[in-house]
């Protein structure tokens, strides 16, 4: 979807071809698999562009709250409209391709039947992006790929099997009930599967009321693909054994004498089959240390997610390592990486791209890469890219070579996000123009409420504004009967994800009283580099807790961690902050932030927030230098990207977000309203108008959507021409 709708509002006539009744995929009513991304574990890092788009909307329109299946008509209504909007898209649904036409290492066309009208389309392109998950296109194409897992020595992978072997991750089914007010039997099936005990389920959580991803088949004895009906057989004995268990045998039925299968899928959701193989292979190891690739062109930063082979028949094992060991973390955590552009395009068919679970990566790299908000911007990486490969009459390998700073500028013009690359675009007359505003707001931490032990280490990264830090104050509880020192430390951090970082900058100690929570200050008096991020860490103290709310200011990251890992964890699905003050007070969210080049937080905050303590309206004045020409406006708010997917609620408008705004010029020594915007609710707003001249713009904000400051990331203007439609 999002590889569609990006190459169409490129300029480029777009057909989408989808094999089912309902657009989405695994996400789909069909199926209803969550859809998770880099943000899930990495707060601060969701997906933003078109993928940000869908979320936003559905997230507003649907009543379901997040769960192991979210999947309803509302979010295949949000599709299918986002789809039919394009006017340069056409959309063919339960249409399944059957052949591939080639002229030697060139797709000339694709053969496809549709269900239910009974007609053959023959489909001619330039350019073909295979999001098909099983790499359906590439295989018949005859491109290059890979099936199974790879040998550790390989790619050196610590996760890989020291023998290659034809082994994927398997296949799930899933399932929901609805809780009634009374007492509801259930009568298995003939064909369920009998778990008479808990052991039978070894490690696996099963005291919830849908899902469960677990409910899995694959591994050495099946093919994803050629077995994929026999699978769906087995995981239906399997699912319907489970729900037995759960009503009928469990020791903790009492929980589920009410529930109701309400439904269950019928459409098995794939994890892994075939990757096709383009000119670089991405690996674990790549993405673990968190390789900045020159062609980066999207990210992921979900963690390496590789199920145990064969799934829930594999009985006396985990459904994957970290159910067995938590310790594990520190082998799978990732923090967000970059997706390079030659994993998305064929190494033998010149005109290839893809997307998806089936892109070029390892086995055991394909398990960050394959959730459902990574495969959307790699989606709308290549939709895009494809759009230069056809204006330009280039191969996706000549895009590579010669047109990728283009191709990074377009996504981040269309407010996808890079990891460490800026706005550079010379047709931006608001970058790097001066900004003033009405006011600014200090960086303020929430007094939160929740204790967090330190039975571990506890860390709060925050930006400097000033070259000084004189002291910290964190709110802490000590239930020890005597006072007791507790240890800080300072050290730098490279961006919103960085605590890496072993080099203490400054340690100092501070007394803890027993009793009720209290501010206790560390005086570090040290002098620092202004404008960057910094972390403070609190070591190990039992008995003492460290307290945290969740309200997350832009630029700050929270984080925890065991004594025996050596990787911080964030806060899953929260908002989170620990309650601190610096002193002096820190100045984070000036308004030149908005023309800085960044439009979120990474390595600065990167976004004008104005003063709480003043009422709206609020405003952002962007000075242009001198009178120039233009006719676009493009805008990005705060939606909150530090509150990952399966945290938002449903019907839910996100408060930080700017609900009623204004764009102001200054033209004939007055200023003149060009556009009044009332109810928005998303974080890119583009506008365009006839061609003005002027020398300044002004954000007006009147109301957010319940929070006290206005908050923008970015402001470009652009002086656009008619956009060209190419064949």
């Amino acid at each position: 979807v999002c590889a569609a709708i990006a190459a169409a509002r490129s300029g480029v006539k777009t057909a989408l071809i989808q094999d089912r009744p309902v657009l989405g995929g695994n996400a789909s009513s069909e199926i209803r698999v969550c859809m998770h991304g880099a943000g899930a574990h990495n707060p601060g890092a969701r997906e933003t562009g078109i993928m940000e788009e869908i979320t936003l909307e559905e997230k507003m329109q649907s009543h379901e709250t997040f769960s192991q299946v979210t999947g309803n008509a509302i979010k295949d209504i949000i599709l299918f409209e986002k789809v039919k909007n394009e006017k340069n898209l056409t959309l063919f649904l339960n249409t399944s391709v059957f052949e591939v036409m080639k002229k030697k290492t060139i797709i000339t066309g694709i053969k496809c039947f549709q269900l239910g009208t009974e007609k053959t389309f023959t489909f001619y392109g330039k350019i073909f992006i295979d999001c098909t998950g099983d790499g359906t296109v590439g295989a018949k194409a005859g491109a290059i790929y890979r099936y199974g897992r790879e040998a550790r020595a390989e790619f050196n992978e610590c996760l890989a099997p020291v023998k290659a072997d034809k082994q994927t991750m398997g296949t799930s089914l899933m399932f929901k009930s609805v809780k009634l007010d009374k007492f509801v039997k259930y009568i298995p099936p003939s064909f369920a599967e009998i778990y008479p005990t808990e052991q039978s389920l070894y490690k696996r959580h099963h005291l919830k009321e849908e899902g469960f991803w677990w409910i899995e088949i694959g591994g050495k004895n099946f093919n994803i693909i050629e077995d994929n009906e026999k699978i769906r057989d087995l995981l239906l004995k399997h699912l319907t054994g489970v729900w037995d268990h759960i009503k009928n045998r469990c020791e903790h039925k009492e929980f589920s004498k009410n529930l109701a299968l309400d439904w269950v899928g019928m459409v098995p959701a794939k994890r892994e089959s075939r990757r096709l193989i383009g000119d670089h292979i991405l690996n674990y190891n790549e993405e673990i240390n968190r390789e900045l690739f020159n062609d980066r062109v999207a990210y992921s930063g979900w963690f390496a997610d590789v199920h145990t082979m064969g799934g829930i028949l594999a009985k006396n094992k985990p459904p994957e390592s970290l159910h067995g060991d938590d310790s594990f973390w520190d082998k799978v955590n990732m923090k967000p990486f970059s997706i390079p552009f030659r994993s998305l395009y064929s190494k033998n068919i010149d005109n290839l791209f893809f997307a998806g679970r089936n892109i070029s990566t390892s086995h055991v790299g394909m398990g960050s890469t394959r959730v459902m908000k990574t495969c959307a911007v790699m989606g709308e990486a290549v939709g895009t890219a494809s759009s230069l490969c056809i204006k330009g009459k280039m191969t996706p390998r000549d895009i590579f070579k010669g047109k990728i700073k283009e191709l990074q500028q377009m996504l981040l013009k269309n407010d996808c996000f890079l990891l460490n690359l800026k706005n550079e675009d010379k047709n931006d007359l608001a970058l790097g123009a001066k900004v003033k505003a009405s006011s600014s707001s200090p960086l303020k931490f929430p007094e939160g409420k929740k204790p967090w032990g330190l039975k571990g280490n506890v860390a709060q990264l925050f930006p400097v504004s000033g070259n000084k830090i004189d002291s910290v104050k964190w709110l802490l509880e000590s239930k020890l009967k005597k006072a007791t020192t507790v240890t800080l430390r300072l050290r730098k951090a490279i961006d919103l994800w960085d605590f890496s970082s072993t080099k203490d900058l400054v340690v100092v100690k501070a007394t803890v009283k027993p009793g009720k929570k209290h501010w206790v200050e560390f005086k570090l008096d040290k002098y620092v580099e202004a404008n960057r991020l910094y972390l403070v860490m609190l070591d190990e103290k039992k008995g003492v807790s460290a307290f945290y709310g969740n309200t997350c200011p832009p630029g700050t990251q929270a984080a925890w961690k065991r004594l025996n890992w050596s990787k911080w964890h964030f806060f899953y699905a929260e908002d989170a902050a620990f309650s601190i003050k610096v002193t002096p007070e820190v100045s984070p969210y000036s308004p030149q932030n908005i023309t800085n080049g960044v439009a979120r937080a990474e390595r600065w905050t990167n976004i004008w927030i104005s003063d709480p303590a003043k009422k709206l309206p609020q405003y952002a004045e962007i000075d242009l230098g001198g009178k120039k020409n233009f006719n676009t406006l493009h805008l990005a708010f705060d939606t909150n990207l530090s509150l990952a997917h399966n945290g938002i609620p449903a019907l839910y408008k996100h408060p930080e977000a700017v609900k009623d705004y204004e764009i102001l010029v200054f033209t004939g020594n007055k200023w003149k309203k060009l556009a009044k915007v009332e109810g928005n609710y998303h974080r890119r707003r583009v506008h365009t108008f006839k061609t003005v001249e002027s020398s300044k713009v002004r954000i007006n904000v009147l109301a957010t959507n319940g929070d006290k400051s206005a908050r923008v990331y970015e402001v470009r203007v652009y002086d656009e021409k008619m956009l060209h439609v190419a064949r």
